[in-house]
């Protein structure tokens, strides 16, 4: 086991990507849990309830909606799925474009002690 030598993977990944996109993905990330999620919950139970009773009352009204449930439920999926890859693509340039921000920040902040000892 001396002379054995191992070629194990090193992730790179810190050494690779600038500070100021890690610190995007981080903050962003606290960030939504912290403010955003208990609301997003709330709202979606809401809706929910909301979307079932009125499924309820159509059904009960008029029956023959229950043909045309199923048709527009594989409708509203395929909406959903051509939607949230545009959604998805406009979250990745956004966070592009904050990246270099953050990274100036940072960068600063680390590099405070030396912007004070040369007054600049």
């Amino acid at each position: 086991m001396i002379g054995k030598v191992f070629n194990a993977p090193i992730n790179l990944y810190f050494d690779v990507t600038p500070i100021g996109r890690i610190l995007n993905k981080f903050s962003k990330d606290l960030s939504g849990i912290e403010r955003e999620f208990a609301w997003e919950i709330g709202n979606f139970l809401a809706m929910a309830y909301q979307a079932l009773g009125i499924l309820i009352v159509a059904v009960i009204v008029v029956q023959w909606i229950l043909i045309i449930l199923p048709i527009l439920v594989f409708l509203s999926f395929r909406l959903y799925r051509g939607s949230i890859t545009g959604f998805r693509e406009t979250t990745r340039i956004e966070s592009l474009t904050k990246s270099p921000l953050l990274s100036f920040f940072s960068e600063t902040f680390n590099g405070s002690s030396t912007i004070r000892t040369f007054r600049r």
